[in-house]
């Protein structure tokens, strides 16, 4: 493939990279990307690689217009979007909650012993 990519570049060597061209035609994609172009003192070339270098640029302009007509083998077909599974929430069904009984702590006071104390003897304060 990276031969054919070689020989495809060269051929289109004299081509700049230009607008973007959809061989299979504005809203199509090749369906047979591995059957095989082949085009009068053209280099042969699959049809998926055709697709790459069209979208790179690399197809002539003038031709691009002509290229669904004559490229039947690559078999194109519209663009489908995929189409996604539909979504349904699962049903929620809130659980019943129960609130658990509240039982009080028994409460024991604790025993207070004052700490001694020893009385200091007055003096005087100076003056």
């Amino acid at each position: 493939m990276l031969t054919k990519l070689f020989i495809l570049a060269s051929f289109s060597a004299f081509v700049n990279a230009q607008t973007p061209c959809n061989v299979c035609g504005e809203g199509n994609t090749v369906g047979a990307p591995d059957a095989i172009f082949v085009f009068p003192q053209q280099p042969e070339i699959s049809c998926g690689l055709l697709e790459t270098v069209g979208q790179m640029g690399f197809v002539p302009a003038g031709a691009c217009p002509t290229l669904p007509q004559i490229i039947t083998m690559c078999e194109c077909k519209p663009i489908v979007a995929p189409t996604l599974a539909p979504v349904t929430p699962a049903p929620v069904t809130p659980a019943p909650v129960t609130p658990a009984p509240v039982t009080p702590a028994p409460v024991t006071p604790a025993p207070i012993t004052p700490a001694p104390v020893t009385p200091v003897p007055v003096t005087p304060a100076p003056i």
